[in-house]
């Protein structure tokens, strides 16, 4: 499989594959300007492998680090909450928190393969689709730890946009002035 993009600027990038009604698999992920090859065993887009330009390497890093036991745990749970949904709450309730437990161990992961890799763009797809921060410093943190090559993408942008906006109408800002001044009669001629 070939993927070619003319986009203007790296963004997130989602691909599912179908076979009539058949939903066969599909893959996210971070891709620039230009051609991307994608190839993946079988049909279902499992252990894609990611060749061309320089940040393929990158994105198969990261899906090395995503086939982790742990991972697969949590996906595990994942399918167990979905399967148990309005089902059977003690097994849905015990599933998140399974969830709950081990996504600090998740999140020291991804943390750790960005601070490896601080001057690929890939590092701002996973901050925005794998870390999802709700502390804004974090998220700034984590930000101003990148590279410029990092952080020339649509995604690292909106990120920087969201701590920029969370600063500007935060609980305790204190208001831009609304007075203006007015012309003074006075001064007409």
């Amino acid at each position: 499989m070939k993927i070619s993009s003319s986009v203007d600027a790296g963004d997130v990038w989602f691909l599912s594959a179908k076979n009539g009604a058949e939903r066969l698999g599909s893959l996210m992920f971070y891709m620039e300007p230009g051609t991307l090859k994608v190839s993946a065993k079988g049909t279902k887009l499992e252990t894609p492998v990611y060749s061309g330009p320089a940040y393929a390497a990158d994105l198969n890093s990261l899906n090395a680090v995503q086939k982790q036991p742990l991972f697969k745990k949590l996906e595990a749970l994942y399918k167990e909450q979905n399967d148990t949904y309005q089902k059977d709450t003690a097994r849905f309730n015990a599933a998140r928190k399974a969830v709950a437990d081990l996504d600090g161990d998740r999140t020291a992961v991804y943390e750790k393969w960005i601070a490896a890799h601080t001057a690929s763009p890939v590092s701002a797809y996973v901050l925005s689709m794998q870390l999802r921060y709700e502390d804004m410093n974090q998220l700034e943190a984590s930000l101003k730890s990148l590279k410029p090559a990092a952080k020339n993408n649509l995604v690292a942008k909106k990120l920087q946009h969201t701590v920029d906006a969370s600063r500007a109408t935060a609980i305790g800002k204190i208001a831009p002035s609304l007075r203006r001044t007015t012309p003074s009669v006075n001064r007409l001629p």
